[in-house]
C-alpha cells in the first residue's frame, strides 16, 4: 500500500516547466502578474500577483501560453509573452531593466523542438533591442 501511494504522488510531480527568475535593477521595485490562457474558453486568467518585488522567480508550464506584466513603482511597464514550447525542463533568467526604453514588449519561444527559449521580435512591431538583459 505505501508503495502504491509513493507511486502516485510521484506521477503529480509535472517535470514540464519554465521556470524565469531575475532581478529588477537599478532599485526599481516591480508588481508581477501572469495571465495564462486557456484554450478550452479562449481568455487569459491572471494566476499570479506580487506586489513590490526586487526579484521574481515563476515556474511556468511549456504546454500554456504566458503574458508576464512588470509593472515599477515609478510607472513604467514591461511585457513578456511566453509561447507553449517543448516538454523538459527550461531554465532562463531574465533582469528586468525599467530604465532600457526601446522595447517595452517581448516575444520568447522555442524555435524548433527541443531547443531553448529565447526572445523573438514581435510581427509587425519594430523592437530590435529588449526590454530585459
Amino acid at each position: 500500500m505505501l508503495i502504491a501511494i509513493v507511486f502516485t504522488a510521484a506521477a503529480q510531480e509535472p517535470t514540464n516547466y519554465l521556470r524565469l527568475k531575475g532581478k529588477v535593477l537599478k532599485d526599481y521595485k516591480t508588481t508581477v502578474q501572469v495571465f495564462e490562457y486557456d484554450n478550452d474558453t479562449e481568455r487569459w486568467s491572471e494566476i499570479v500577483n506580487k506586489d513590490n518585488r526586487s526579484s521574481y522567480s515563476l515556474r511556468l508550464s511549456t504546454r500554456k501560453d504566458y503574458k508576464i506584466f512588470f509593472q515599477s513603482d515609478r510607472g513604467q511597464s514591461k511585457v513578456i509573452e511566453i509561447k507553449s514550447g517543448s516538454p523538459g525542463m527550461w531554465v532562463e533568467k531574465i533582469d528586468i531593466d525599467f530604465d532600457r526604453i526601446n522595447a517595452t514588449y517581448l516575444t520568447m519561444k522555442q524555435r524548433g523542438t527541443y531547443n531553448p527559449y529565447e526572445f523573438v521580435t514581435k510581427e509587425n512591431c519594430s523592437y530590435t533591442d529588449i526590454a530585459a538583459n
